[in-house]
This record gives structure tokens, sequence and C-alpha cells, in this order.
């Protein structure tokens, strides 16, 4: 809006700060009241819900497929600003346990395949990205807000839960504690 109209029209700005604002929190009042199975997520000790989404390739990848292996689920947007800031910690713990069995299965919130791709191939993440397409997989984890991570142990139960970009060190600290079990 040019100077001159703002000038001309104050009522005009405030309306569209009174707009946007009014969107922002109805956004806000559906990501907390939406339906879910369960608000706080899956408790730890609990098996973790089996899904089967797609990666922007097309291929099929379910939970179960990772059963034996420690699993950290990463639930992320590449519009989110924590989400992008711990992706390269993601990568570099990944890239470390590897090796040792250590999978990320990195859950993106229903966003383009071009959008995905860019993002990985801008960060260079190497760990498989599944697309929820439905939003069916994060109302039954009951993620809110982003990024959420939960960490499946060998036997396919939860041993955490992290709301928030995760620091290198934490991370690493789950990844120990899962590789131990």
């Amino acid at each position: 809006m040019s100077a001159a109209v703002a000038q001309r029209y104050p009522r005009y700005k405030r309306l569209t700060t009174v707009g946007v604002l009014l969107v922002a929190a109805l956004w806000v009042l559906y990501v907390l009241m939406r339906p879910s199975g369960t608000v706080e997520g899956i408790a730890n000790g609990t098996p973790a819900p089996d899904f089967e989404l797609k990666t922007t390739d097309g291929q099929t990848v379910k939970l179960s497929d990772f059963k034996g292996k420690p699993v950290m689920l990463n639930f992320f947007a590449t519009w989110c600003p924590p989400c992008r800031a711990e992706m390269p910690a993601l990568q570099e713990v990944y890239k470390e346990y590897e090796a040792q069995g250590f999978v990320i299965l990195a859950v993106n919130l229903n966003e383009s395949n071009l959008a995905i791709q860019a993002f990985r191939d801008k960060l260079g993440l190497t760990f498989p990205i599944v697309i929820d397409k439905t939003d069916e997989v994060s109302r039954t984890y009951g993620i809110v807000p982003l990024p959420t991570s939960y960490f499946v142990g060998k036997d396919g139960k939860v041993v955490g839960k992290w709301t928030g970009e995760i620091s290198k060190e934490k991370l690493v600290s789950y990844v120990k504690q899962m590789i131990a079990q």
C-alpha cells in the first residue's frame, strides 16, 4: 500500500492489520483444536503407531520397515525456521550413527514434492523424507508445534519425544540411549 493511500485511508491500514491478526488467530485455533488421537502424543513405553507414507519419488515407506533399528521420527515443514535450523545437526548425527543402524525418518506435513526436494537438496539431506498428505500421521502422533520428534527404540516402542528445535548434544544422547538398548 502506498504512503498516499495510507494517509488518505488510515482505516484501511487498521482493517488490514486486524484481518491479518484474525487469520493468524483462526489458524492457531485450528491447530490447537483439530481432532487428534492424543493431544499429548504417544506415551513413552508404548508401541509407536505404524504408518505407511510415500517419499517424493513415490516409494512407499512404513515405520515397521525399520523394526530392530533405532528411529527418530522428525515432523517438519520447509517453511518452519526451527525445522530448517535443526536439519544440519540431524544430518550430521545421521551420518555419524547410520552405520550403527540409526535411522532418521523425516515426516513432512503435506507440502509439494518440489518444495521438499528443493529443501532436501539445499541442505544436503540424505535421510528418508516421507509426506503426510492427509495429516493423519501427525494427528495420530499429536504433532503441535513444529518441529516435533519422536524416538523409537529397536523394539518399536517410544523412548522419548522432543518438541521444538533439538540440539546436536540432545540428539546424540537419545541416539546413544537407543543404540545401547
